[in-house]
């Protein structure tokens, strides 16, 4: 895949308690030029996101995961940072806590399994202008 040297600053902070598709999104970022953080739980994504909130620039986030679940950790990002890109991820359709969220301004909704080309088109989406 080709580099986009445009990425090669992006950070993203990507969140999800199953280990495979964490490690499929690290090297599919990565390979496109993004940094990446990963996080397993919605209470970890706070706490790291706490930590580094000036160098992340987008959140990709799971919906369903034990413990702090993304529409909770979702609103603590946003507390934090109303600003923040988040794009949701699930493997249930767009339900209504999704549907909520993205009335709240979460702008963009990814159906696992994904597809290389949704995710780096909506990535282009997050970061033109």
């Amino acid at each position: 895949m080709e580099r986009d040297v445009s990425t090669d600053k992006k950070l993203i902070l990507v969140v999800d308690d199953e280990i495979g598709i964490v490690a499929f999104m690290r090297d599919l970022l990565e390979s496109m030029g993004y940094r990446v953080l990963t996080a397993a739980s919605g209470a970890d994504a706070v706490a790291l996101y706490m930590q580094k909130r000036k160098e992340i620039d987008l959140v990709f986030l799971d919906m369903i995961m034990p413990g702090m679940r993304g529409g909770a950790a979702f609103d603590a990002l946003r507390a934090m940072n109303p600003e923040l890109k988040i794009i949701l991820s699930s493997g249930l359709c767009a339900d209504g806590e999704v549907r909520k969220l993205l009335d709240k301004g979460g702008s963009w909704f990814i159906q696992k399994p994904f597809r290389i080309a949704s995710i780096s088109k909506m990535l282009q989406e997050a970061f033109k202008g």
